[in-house]
């Protein structure tokens, strides 16, 4: 199922990205790595592989989340591997800041025209948490 953002925050949510930070050196590729529970292995594309597809293709992102931007109804979380960052758009309550994630996703992209230059935003929306592991908590000095 499509979620429908109206268009103004759509377009104020990639501008916004933008800013914070883009993908570059996209490059190709990629490596194998194995789900827990004896799921099936899967294709991990890296970050620097990202570029617009015309069609609505699932992928599979490994890396660690780094900065979140809260939305009325979805939120976004920086995803960053070995080679890169991208944005990450979720339904759900994203996770921590340092956690280790595989994520299944569509790659998604918005061409943004600002003063008569226009630039392809490519960003992945998160379909499905596959696993998550959250760093320790550090303690606290003197303790």
């Amino acid at each position: 199922m499509a979620t429908k953002i109206p268009l103004f925050q759509f377009s104020f949510l990639l501008i916004l990205l933008s800013g914070l930070g883009s993908c570059s050196d996209r490059a190709t590729s990629q490596f194998l790595s194995t789900l827990p529970n004896s799921q099936p292995r899967v294709e991990i594309t890296q970050i620097r592989d990202f570029k617009p597809q015309p069609d609505p293709t699932p992928v599979y992102l490994e890396g660690v989340v780094g900065k979140q931007v809260p939305f009325l109804a979805m939120r976004v979380y920086e995803l960053q591997d070995a080679t890169g960052k991208i944005w990450v758009l979720t339904k759900e309550n994203p996770p921590r800041m340092g956690a280790k994630v595989l994520i299944k996703g569509t790659v998604k992209h918005h061409d943004i025209t600002l003063g008569g230059k226009t630039t392809t935003e490519v960003y992945v929306e998160q379909q499905e948490l596959l696993t998550k592991t959250e760093d320790a908590p550090s303690k606290p000095l003197g303790s």
